[in-house]
């Protein structure tokens, strides 16, 4: 089973959301723990994937060596793409 990890700017993303949506998302990360790569898909040209829950989305790095989802973004689909740019700007 694999860790759940939040970046610290993805856990503030993450605790500003209405504590419904809170739980939705942490039901779908805790579903997905077991077998992680039968429910993410890989964001084309990059390194990491993404999980779906209603209009948000979840930005992941799995890692299989340790065992752990790291979320490294959560955000609103209409946003979170452009999300993807200040990742790499801080060369994470």
């Amino acid at each position: 089973m694999y860790k759940l990890m939040f970046r610290e700017d993805a856990e503030k993303q993450f605790l500003k959301l209405e504590k419904e949506l809170q739980k939705r998302i942490i039901k779908t990360l805790e579903k997905i723990r077991f077998r992680p790569f039968s429910f993410v898909e890989r964001l084309v040209g990059l390194p990491y994937y993404k999980i779906k829950v209603g209009k948000y989305r979840i930005l992941l790095n799995v890692k299989p060596q340790e065992e752990v989802l790291f979320i490294m973004r959560v955000g609103h689909r209409k946003n979170i793409y452009k999300e993807i740019s200040k990742l790499f700007k801080h060369g994470d």
